[in-house]
C-alpha cells in the first residue's frame, strides 16, 4: 500500500510541474507578437544606421527569461 501512495504522489507532482511549464510557455508565446513588432521596428532603424541587432537580442532573451523559459543559445565565445 505505501508504494502505491508514493507513486500517486509522484504522479501528481509531475502533472503540476508540467502545468507550470505549460503556463510559462504559453506566457512566452503570448509575448511573441509584441516582441516581433519591437524587433521589426528596431530592424528598420538599425538598417538605416547600419548597426547589428544587439538590443533586439537582449529584449528577446529578457522576455523568455522572465517567463521562465530556458535560453539555450550561447555565444561562440562562451563555449570555448
Amino acid at each position: 500500500m505505501p508504494k502505491l501512495r508514493r507513486a500517486r504522489i509522484k504522479t501528481i507532482g509531475m502533472s503540476r510541474h508540467r502545468s507550470n511549464k505549460n503556463q510559462k510557455l504559453e506566457a512566452a508565446l503570448a509575448a511573441l507578437p509584441e516582441l516581433a513588432k519591437a524587433i521589426g521596428e528596431d530592424a528598420a532603424a538599425r538598417k538605416a544606421r547600419r548597426e547589428l541587432p544587439f538590443e533586439a537580442f537582449a529584449l528577446f532573451r529578457r522576455v523568455f527569461r522572465s517567463n521562465g523559459v530556458a535560453w539555450a543559445a550561447r555565444s561562440k565565445t562562451s563555449s570555448k
